[in-house]
């Protein structure tokens, strides 16, 4: 793989057609003609100049962004090389990521923010093969140390013991039970969940309704739960700084574009809002977005339930995230007055009728 990158940063190539070409072809992105945008060329010009001509993390960049859009296994195994090459460099030389020792830190900040990236899409399940997912786990602990940020590990389904074997025949297997399937579990059970364990248990519960219904108010109370059911306390902050991550730009375009309120959507919003509790604009959009479609009960109880979590933390109005936008921005203090919510269904008193 030492082979495979280029040794050094260089800008003296920036004249070249082949990085002209891909420095256009990016220029559409996020616009009106982002549609437009030949993702494959982005990525296999990309790969080429990591290769041929500089060590620049924009670069890297450009290639994570290609390989989610392209969805390829094959482009998921050469960005995971990429960024073990980087973090290899990172640890070592960092000096040859930048032209200058000054550069340093802006370059880690763009290769923090295409780790983020990357993860990010994993939590909206891109096609990644388990052995490339499990690779870059391995690399997550260093990825934090070195960038400063911490990265969450990819979460990889286990399979059971039965699913792992090579079935025997006349031995059916057996088909052990999965947080997706309707099961019953018992209130130590769940106590005994771990954080995540418990967000999945929820967010899964209310997937499965919405699939009958999608205007069934217990599944977005049960969204709700896995969103915000474990949370006793603020995070810890300095000077009303948090160091929790503010969602990445993909995710709020993909939100505010989304205008079907069908089963896919709906499940995309409540398995990333479960992942950003403290993401109340997110939540915003997704009652807009309610609305919209038609949903207007849902949008309400969805509001209700929010003023009842931001009244057990007043406190919450005063932080941001790490990048010092506000938890509470004024736009969505407007939307979730008390107002818009005070003739609706409490959360308490929905839990009460579950």
């Amino acid at each position: 793989m030492q082979d495979k990158f280029f040794n050094k940063f260089n800008e003296n190539f920036s004249e070249n057609e082949l990085y002209i070409s891909l420095i256009d072809e990016m220029s559409k992105y996020k616009t009106l003609t982002h549609d437009t945008i030949k993702w494959d060329f982005v990525f296999s010009s990309s790969l080429k100049a990591l290769s041929e001509f500089s060590l620049d993390v924009k670069l890297l960049n450009f290639l994570a962004i290609s390989a989610i859009n392209l969805n390829q296994k094959d482009s998921f195994k050469t960005l995971i090389e990429a960024f073990s090459f980087f973090l290899t460099t990172l640890k070592q030389e960092p000096n040859l990521l930048a032209k200058n020792e000054k550069q340093v830190p802006a370059k880690k900040k763009i290769f923090a923010q295409t780790i983020e990236l990357f993860t990010q899409a994993h939590r909206d399940g891109i096609n990644l093969d388990e052995a490339d997912a499990r690779a870059f786990n391995e690399l997550v602990s260093e990825l934090s140390r070195e960038l400063s940020t911490h990265f969450d590990t990819l979460y990889i389904e286990e399979k059971s013991e039965q699913a792992q074997k090579v079935e025997e025949p006349k031995q059916p297997a057996k088909v052990e039970p999965s947080y997706s399937q309707s099961i019953s579990f018992g209130s130590s059970d769940i106590s005994s969940f771990s954080d995540r364990e418990f967000r999945e248990y929820f967010v899964n519960l209310s997937v499965s309704l919405l699939k009958n219904d999608i205007k069934n108010l217990t599944a977005y109370s049960l969204a709700f739960e896995a969103m915000w059911g474990r949370i006793k306390a603020l995070p810890v902050s300095s000077e009303q700084v948090t160091q929790i991550r503010y969602p990445d730009e993909n995710l709020i375009l993909l939100f505010k574009n989304m205008k079907e309120a069908n089963l896919g959507n709906l499940e995309k919003f409540i398995r990333n809002l479960a992942l950003n509790p403290f993401w109340i604009d997110g939540v915003r959009i997704f009652c807009e977005f309610l609305r919209s479609s038609g949903l207007s009960e849902q949008s309400e109880l969805v509001s209700s339930m929010t003023l009842n979590f931001i009244e057990k933390l007043p406190d919450m109005k005063k932080l941001k995230f790490q990048s010092e936008e506000a938890f509470f921005s004024e736009e969505s203090a407007k939307f979730f007055s008390k107002k818009e919510s005070a003739n609706f269904i409490s959360s308490d008193e929905m839990k009460k009728d579950m």
